[in-house]
This record gives C-alpha cells, sequence and structure tokens, in this order.
C-alpha cells in the first residue's frame, strides 16, 4: 500500500520526445520498502524524479 510520494519536476517535455523512466527499488526493510523513479529525455535531459514509500499490510486481496 502507498504510505506516501512526492514527484519533483524539473523541466518539461517537448512534443513529440521520447521519456525514458527508469525505476529501482531503493530500500525494503521488514515490511516498508523505498522505490524511486527517474524520468529524462532521450538525450538525457531530467524531466522529473519520484520517491515512493510503502509498507506492506496483512489481510486478504481482491482480484479485479
Amino acid at each position: 500500500m502507498a504510505a506516501q510520494a512526492s514527484i519533483v519536476f524539473l523541466g518539461s517535455a517537448e512534443e513529440g520526445e521520447t521519456l525514458i523512466a527508469e525505476g529501482e527499488e531503493a530500500a525494503a526493510v521488514g515490511r516498508s520498502g523505498v522505490t524511486r523513479v527517474s524520468v529524462r529525455t532521450s538525450k538525457g535531459r531530467p524531466i522529473a524524479e519520484f520517491t515512493g514509500y510503502s509498507r506492506t499490510i496483512g489481510g486478504k486481496t481482491l482480484d479485479l
């Protein structure tokens, strides 16, 4: 479950530009996790940085 997230917008993309997002699990300890995603243009210009914090909870899940 998402506990918190933040996005920092560093620039804007031009129409027709290709964007590339690369994500990684930065940390996982017990039931807590941190995920980071960087978004850049195909030429390497930074567009945004995302950091998400998650928490695993018990209980049933639903298949939708």
